[in-house]
Parts: C-alpha cells; sequence; structure tokens
C-alpha cells in the first residue's frame, strides 16, 4: 500500500509540471501559467481529499483504491486528448492572464480531484488492516511516503523526462502506468464476466490518448519538433514575403527565420543588428545573449573579419539545429556557452565592444532577470569604453495601457544616459511591435548615416513616452508578465479613442499648464517629441512674452507638417495651454484648471491626427500643418478681463515666414471636443468667414453622426480661428460650447469619452480625406 501511495505520488508530480509545459505553448511561460497550474492542481487534490474522506468511511476496499487508481489514468488521458483539441481553441480566444486559469480548470481538474481521493482510502485501509495502530502514525506514513514519490517525481520529470520525451509521450505514458498500476491488481480481484468487460473498458480507454500521440506533428512542412529544456522547438518550412522559408518556433512563436532562397535578414528586428556601426566601424569581440538561430552571430562575423563571437544559449540543442537547419557552418570564431547570459557575464572576466541581448522571443516568455536596472549594469561594466549595447524588446508604443516599453526605457536610461530607441515597424504604430534599446558606454555621439539601411524614421523620442507611472525594474521588482499582460488589451486593431484618452492622462500627469508652470513646459516637451516621430518637419516658434514688472514667460508654438512638399496647405490647430485661474468656479476660484477636455482634447485629436497621418500618409491629397498654440488662454493675472489668443497672434504675425509663397487655403481650430454628451453647435463667426468649409464639415459630421452635430448656429465665439480669419486665412471652429465645466476646476478627464473623440477625428479625416473639394491639386 505504501508502494502504491509513493508510485501515485510519484504521478501526481509528473502531470502537474507537464502541464505546465502543456499550456505554454498558448499562454508562454509566465507566472500566470504556474500559478494557474499549482493552484488549480492543489484545489483538484484538496476536493478529493475532502470527497475521498466522506467516501472512504463507506467504501475503503483495495478493489476501490485500484479502481480510482485506474480511473484517475483514464482521467489524465482524457486530458491529453482535451489538450489537444481544447488548448488551441482556448489559447486563441483567451488572455494570456485568464487564459490559463480556464485551461488548467478544463484539464487539471477531473485527474488532480481523483487523484485526491487516493490518500484519505489508503488511511482508512491502514486503519482496517492495522487497527492497533494509530490513525495518526498511518497517515503520517503514508503522507511520507507519497511526498517523498512527490519530489522523486518533480526531479524525474525536470531531470529526466522533459529532455528526453515529449510532453504528449509523458502525459500518455504517465495515463497509462496509472491504469496498470490499478488496473491489473483489479483484473486479478475481479471474478467472471466483470473481468472481460473491465480489459474491453481499459482498452477502449487506453485508444484516444494514443491517437493523440501518434497525431502530432504530422504535418509535411515540419522538418524538426521536439520539447527543448524551457519550451516546444519546432523547425518548419513555408512561404514569406513571397519568398520560400524556414522557421525556427519556440512555443507558439516564431522567433528566427532563413529565406532558402535569399541572404535577406528576415526577422525585422534583426535588421538593428548594426545600429553598433554608428559608433564604431569594426568590432573585435562580441557576445550574443539568446542565439536562437544564429542569425546575429552569423552577420557580425561576416561584417567584422576576425572577429570573436560568443553565444550564450541556455538551449543546449539550439546550435546543431541551427547547422542542421539554418546554414551555421563550424566556425571557431563563434563560440557556444550553454550557460545564462547574465550569470556568464558576471563570472567571465572579459570586455566587449558589443553586447546584443536577444532573450526576449515572444510576449508570452520575458525573463525577468534580463530586463532590471542591475542586468543593464552589469552588462555596461563588460563593455569597452564607447562599446555598444543593444535588446531587442517586445512592447508597444501606445499610451493606452501601463506599458512595459515606458518601463524598459526608464530602466535603461538610468543606466545609460547615452541612450537609444527604435521601433521596429513604425513609431506611428501603437500595436504591439519590437522596440530596440541601444546604449553606449561613453559619450560618443552616433552619427547614424553611417548604419547601412538605417531608416532614422524609425527612432523613439524617449520624451514621447511619459514614464511617471512606470516603475523601475529591479532584481527585486521586475512585474513582467503583469505588463506583458496588460499589453494584449490594446487589441489588433488601435482604437483611437483610447488612444487620445490616454494622451490627455498624459498631459494631466504634468499638472495644471498655465503660462509659467512647468506643466505648460513638460507639455511642450512632450507634443514636440510625440510630432517628431510622426513628422520629419517640425518646427517650434519660440518668443518671449511679459506678464508683468520683470516678469517674462517663454512662449511655444509647435507645427509639424505632413506632406511638405505640396504647396497647398490646409492648418489644422488648437491650444495646449490651461487656465490660471477658475474664474467660472465659486468655490475656487483662484485654482488652476485641469484643463482635461479645455485645452487637453484637442490636443489628443491633433497628435493622434498626427500619428495616423504618418501612419497612412496617402490619406490626404494636400499638405496639413498641425499646429499647437501657446497662450490661447491669455494673461494669467486673474484682474485682467479682456482676453487675447497669444500664440496665434503670434503666429500670424510670423506667417510669411512658414509660408513665404502662399498663404494655406484654410484652417480648422478645435477646443473642447471630447464631453460625453458631445454637440457641436456651428459658431456664428466660423460661418461668417469660412461659410463653404464649414457647411461642409458639419454636412459631414450629421452624415456619420447626427445626434452631434447640431445645425444650430451659435452665437460668435472668440477662439485661435479669431486671429487666423484676420490674417486672411478663412478659418472655422469645432467646439462644444455647452461644456459647463470649462474654467473651473472640475475639467476632469472623468467628463470626457472617447466615443465623442472617436466620432469627431472621423469627421474630420473624412474632411481632409477630400479637401480641398474645388480645387485641383498640382
Amino acid at each position: 500500500m505504501l508502494a502504491v501511495v509513493f508510485l501515485t505520488g510519484i504521478s501526481s508530480l509528473v502531470i502537474e509540471i507537464v502541464s505546465l509545459r502543456l499550456l505554454s505553448p498558448y499562454f508562454g511561460n509566465t507566472i500566470f501559467t504556474s500559478s494557474s497550474v499549482i493552484s488549480v492542481f492543489l484545489a483538484a487534490l484538496s476536493l478529493g481529499y475532502y470527497f475521498g474522506g466522506l467516501v472512504s468511511e463507506k467504501k475503503h476496499s483495495f478493489k476501490y483504491l485500484y479502481l480510482m487508481i485506474f480511473v484517475a489514468g483514464a482521467a489524465v488521458l482524457a486530458e491529453l486528448v482535451i489538450g489537444k483539441k481544447m488548448l488551441p481553441i482556448l489559447g486563441s480566444v483567451l488572455s494570456m492572464k485568464t487564459g490559463p486559469l480556464i485551461s488548467s480548470m478544463v484539464t487539471l481538474l477531473v485527474p488532480g480531484i481523483l487523484l485526491g481521493f487516493i490518500t484519505p482510502i489508503t488511511v482508512k485501509l491502514g486503519q482496517t488492516i492495522t487497527p492497533k495502530d494509530g490513525v495518526g502514525k498511518i497517515a503520517g506514513e503514508i503522507f511520507f511516503w507519497s511526498t517523498g514519490g512527490s519530489i522523486l517525481g518533480s526531479l524525474l520529470t525536470g531531470f529526466v523526462l522533459i529532455p528526453n520525451m515529449g510532453v504528449t509521450n509523458i502525459i500518455f505514458c504517465t495515463g497509462c502506468f496509472l491504469m496498470l498500476l490499478g488496473g491489473i491488481p483489479l483484473l486479478v480481484l475481479l471474478e467472471g464476466k466483470k473481468k472481460l468487460i473491465f480489459l474491453g473498458i481499459g482498452t477502449i480507454s487506453l485508444l484516444p490518448g494514443y491517437l493523440a500521440i501518434n497525431r502530432d506533428d504530422q504535418n509535411p512542412q515540419i522538418l524538426w519538433s521536439k520539447d527543448g529544456i524551457y519550451e516546444k522547438i519546432t523547425v518548419r518550412e513555408g512561404k514569406l514575403n513571397g519568398h520560400p522559408v524556414r522557421l525556427f518556433f519556440q512555443d507558439k512563436s516564431y522567433s528566427g527565420a532563413i529565406y532558402l532562397d535569399s541572404e535577406e535578414l528576415v526577422v525585422d528586428y534583426t535588421n538593428f543588428y548594426n545600429l553598433y556601426q554608428a559608433v564604431t566601424p569594426q568590432i573585435k569581440r562580441a557576445l550574443v545573449i539568446g542565439g536562437g538561430v544564429y542569425t546575429i552571430p552569423k552577420s557580425l562575423r561576416k561584417d567584422n573579419p576576425g572577429s570573436v563571437v560568443t553565444v550564450s544559449e541556455i538551449e543546449p540543442s539550439l546550435p546543431e539545429i541551427a547547422k542542421k537547419y539554418f546554414n551555421l557552418k563550424d566556425d571557431p570564431n563563434i563560440i557556444t556557452r550553454i550557460e545564462d547570459g547574465r550569470r556568464l557575464l558576471r563570472e567571465e572576466e572579459i570586455n566587449y565592444d558589443y553586447i546584443f541581448s536577444d532573450v526576449y522571443y515572444s510576449m508570452y516568455s520575458i525573463p525577468p532577470h534580463f530586463t532590471t536596472r542591475e542586468f543593464y549594469t552589469l552588462a555596461k561594466s563588460k563593455l569597452n569604453p564607447n562599446g555598444v549595447f543593444i535588446a531587442n524588446i517586445l512592447g508597444s508604443l501606445s499610451n493606452t495601457q501601463p506599458s512595459i516599453a515606458a518601463a524598459q526605457i526608464k530602466t535603461f536610461r538610468e543606466v545609460f544616459p547615452n541612450s537609444h530607441f527604435f521601433a521596429v515597424t513604425s513609431t506611428a504604430n501603437a500595436g504591439v511591435q519590437g522596440v530596440i534599446i541601444m546604449g553606449i558606454n561613453g559619450q560618443k555621439k552616433p552619427e547614424w548615416q553611417k548604419v547601412i539601411g538605417l531608416d532614422e524614421r524609425k527612432q523613439i523620442n524617449p520624451e514621447a513616452i511619459v514614464q511617471e507611472n512606470v516603475p523601475v525594474f529591479t532584481d527585486n521588482y521586475a512585474p513582467t508578465d503583469y505588463y506583458s499582460s496588460r499589453i494584449f488589451l490594446i487589441g489588433e486593431e488601435t482604437d483611437p479613442g483610447k488612444e487620445m484618452m490616454g494622451t490627455i492622462d498624459d498631459l494631466l500627469s504634468f499638472g495644471p499648464r498655465y503660462m509659467t508652470s512647468t506643466g505648460k513646459i513638460k507639455a511642450q516637451e512632450y507634443i514636440f517629441a510625440r510630432m517628431s516621430m510622426y513628422s520629419k518637419s517640425v518646427i517650434k516658434q519660440e518668443w518671449q512674452r511679459t506678464i508683468g514688472p520683470g516678469n517674462k514667460a517663454a512662449m511655444k508654438n509647435i507645427i509639424a507638417r505632413f506632406n511638405p512638399d505640396k504647396k497647398e496647405r490646409i492648418i489644422v490647430a488648437t491650444h495646449y495651454d490651461s487656465k490660471r485661474y477658475a474664474d467660472r468656479d465659486k468655490r475656487s476660484p483662484l485654482m488652476p484648471v485641469p484643463g482635461a477636455n479645455d485645452s487637453g482634447s484637442g490636443t489628443a485629436l491633433l497628435i493622434e491626427l498626427g500619428r495616423q497621418l504618418a501612419e497612412k500618409p496617402e490619406m490626404v491629397q494636400t499638405g496639413v500643418d498641425i499646429i499647437f498654440f501657446d497662450g490661447e488662454e491669455g494673461n494669467e493675472d486673474a484682474t485682467v478681463q479682456s482676453w487675447q489668443p497669444i500664440g496665434s497672434e503670434y503666429f500670424t504675425s510670423q506667417i510669411k515666414e512658414i509660408y513665404p509663397h502662399k498663404k494655406p487655403m484654410g484652417a480648422i481650430v478645435l477646443d473642447m471636443i471630447c464631453e460625453n454628451n458631445l454637440n457641436l453647435t456651428r459658431d456664428k463667426s466660423s460661418f461668417l468667414w469660412a461659410e463653404k468649409e464649414a457647411d461642409r464639415f458639419w454636412q459631414i459630421g450629421k452624415t456619420f453622426f447626427p445626434a452631434n452635430f447640431s445645425g444650430r448656429i451659435d452665437t460668435e465665439i472668440k477662439d485661435d480661428h479669431t486671429s487666423l480669419n484676420a490674417a486672411g486665412v478663412p478659418s472655422f471652429l469645432v467646439i462644444d460650447f455647452d461644456y459647463r465645466y470649462f474654467h473651473t476646476t472640475k475639467d476632469t478627464i472623468d467628463k470626457c469619452s472617447s466615443i465623442s473623440l472617436n466620432r469627431v477625428i472621423i469627421t474630420l479625416i473624412e474632411y481632409l480625406k477630400t479637401y480641398p473639394d474645388d480645387i485641383i491639386i498640382n
């Protein structure tokens, strides 16, 4: 009996550990996966202990014990079949945060409960067989041997089974072992026809599991597939970008590839390996952490004859896979160390000219110890003067969720003041993409023109990524799994409304943005950085404004130009400053206005417009100048009642510098456009100066969103369009002047709606797509 609990203890831990590997291709080796599997299995065992204890009072024969072991084995085989059928479906519809918990319950709950029955039944049997022994002694012996078996099962799985058998084979063999462990004694104990019936049931129970393992990896495109030490590794062939390609998969993510008819690099991020050329033309010694299919080590050796490249790789099978399938030749100057890269850096007394870290093979598996300040500090200490460190991380430039990219940029800049960042796909892409981080151990300024094939438009301005609300990752605190799970909340399609709400939140985090505030300076830097990523023609208009005796304020308009070669141009403008005093707030008239809607909404919409124009420049046929005006709220002095649009007046006074040959054809000014109950009435002055243009805008708006675009012509409103009209640029204003919280302390983000913002930007883009409708563009 003690041998039985010892063997079932082994089986229990084998199932628990291997289940982690069963789920990881679909949800990654994250803390959510391990926590879910362990929690569900422990919960199942607990239920088994409880109900098994109740049942054992009535049924505690050896026949019943062996039956439960047999049924538990059949349930393990069912886990294999269910996993094969259900996990691909669950992996496609559930998040990496909730998916492991639900999937663990689907696959592990029943086997765990049945295995839990065994312990209380054996305790009761022991009491029946040796009534003189106390229950405490019997239970102690059984738990001792059961736990001993679990320890052996844990070690056996990690050191023997996974390195030598596939996950499905391990589950199948464990299920068969339990069925035999219970079935053979049960077959002896049964009599007559019951033996034949039981034998038939056992055979039928084995069949689905046998079919499941024999259907593994039958795809003719799969050249090699095996469970490695850390994940399932697959090599397959296919088509990519019109070329035959050989792909390398780690679990569900492909992390390496080669073209079969070309030497071009396939995976986008690998094209950034040569950023070191901006600092030094040649490197002598390099370290690559994470070998993959050895694309980067091979490229470094090709570009730097005579160099020595050390590769730190933790998966022992990868060097041979790279040689067999990915054209890695025997090269004495490519030295592979099967060792964790951080440990190698710590132990070796070698300095490098170049370190490339490539351990983020997917968002599903991010090794936390390669994301921390301590790791970057260690890597920097192993660089020669002006040595270069580059890492490929996965993240998003979206500002709708806690960003692992923002946290990594913040962490990295603490260690490498001379740091640079690139978006693998595009700085205008708000989805999941690679982010390249580069640090130089010294003050040398990179000469980007020396980097072959580099697109400088992909450079990320770190000031555009708000980092106040993200932590510096340390060895003590590196919540990589939490941040990587949050990234999938943005979805496959970017939601412009949520992006704009995120920008408003960023702006409010800087504090009030009145004329002399530090919040306004932060907002200026943020706007300039964001627009610099979307347009390579961003102009600052800077001047000084006297605001009192001996006191001046630094003023700044920001102008981002799109399609700068087009002669016919339109202005889309807003203001980014907020009001110093809440003059419409009876309770707090001397408090600053937060400016979520009044200034924040227009700024957020124009930044999003810039992102979309950068992503799809072909969607407009004319030149677009996005302008962020300073000082629209006028002077700070609460006693001064006269209003003056300071920024737009300065712009119009200097308009010939921006437009030396021809004034813009028109302008649109946006202000207060995010209220939940959006009601855009028509400003009287807009229809005096730009009647045709305003009519067309409202016509488009009413076609799409009739509830939000009113046909009513409101009283004359003064805004930045007033200055533009006075300068001869036909301009109209888009504003929800019914917003009751403007110039109050209640102008906060909870009054804003992503739906309202979405409706305005859709209308604006439709207007710009057909603008100008009556002018032929040359």
